[in-house]
């Protein structure tokens, strides 16, 4: 489980409304096509936790500088101006095992799901959906 939140699992409270939270945060266009995306996974049985959607500028730049000219791990490649998340078309997300774990390691094994999706045209990165 994630400390102070209650279970992280399909039909969970938070589970549930921290990826609706998250979609609400994109482009009308891109919602559609995230909440498509998301649904396929949970039809093939992956489970994903969606962590974040649109970033600000100010949390773009703080992100960029960890790892760099701050104390830290880096936590994006992506300078100011250059996140998709900054135009409100991304989406990071961590895989779940639908029992209440999160495993940052299996990011590799949602892409497929992104890629085969008809219509939805999500590019999946890694642990990043751009619509």
């Amino acid at each position: 489980m994630t400390p102070g939140c209650g279970p992280v699992y399909p039909g969970g409270v938070f589970y549930d409304s921290r990826n609706k939270a998250v979609i609400a945060t994109l482009l009308p266009q891109v919602q559609t096509k995230a909440a498509a995306w998301l649904a396929d996974c949970e039809r093939n049985g992956i489970w994903v936790l969606l962590t974040e959607g649109y970033r600000s500028w100010a949390q773009q730049a703080w992100d960029y500088a960890s790892g760099r000219f701050r104390p830290g791990p880096r936590l994006t490649n992506a300078m100011p101006g250059f996140s998709f998340h900054q135009y409100r078309v991304a989406i990071d997300f961590v895989p779940a095992d639908g029992k209440g774990g999160l495993h940052y390691e299996d990011v590799d094994a949602v892409h497929a799901s992104g890629r085969s999706r008809e219509g939805a045209r999500v590019r999946v990165g890694r642990g990043v959906a751009e619509g």
